[in-house]
């Protein structure tokens, strides 16, 4: 959760929109908790690792935005 948390930090100081940062905050937690569900309920640990990687891709996602 601390980059979670760093991700959206610096997603404000770099003064990217709403929309975008809520966007992707909101892919991010529920990427997190796909991930849990999966790691609970399936014995497919490619689905766990796809819930992990788009957490993953929502955190970058914001910053490389403001890049362009």
């Amino acid at each position: 959760m601390h980059f979670f948390g760093l991700a959206v930090l610096v997603g404000n100081y770099a003064g990217l929109d709403n929309l975008t940062l809520n966007t992707a905050s909101g892919l991010y937690l529920f990427a997190r908790l796909m991930y849990n569900y999966f790691y609970i309920n399936v014995l497919i640990a490619d689905l766990r690792t796809f819930a992990w990687v788009t957490s993953l891709f929502s955190l970058f996602t914001s910053s490389s935005n403001q890049l362009n």
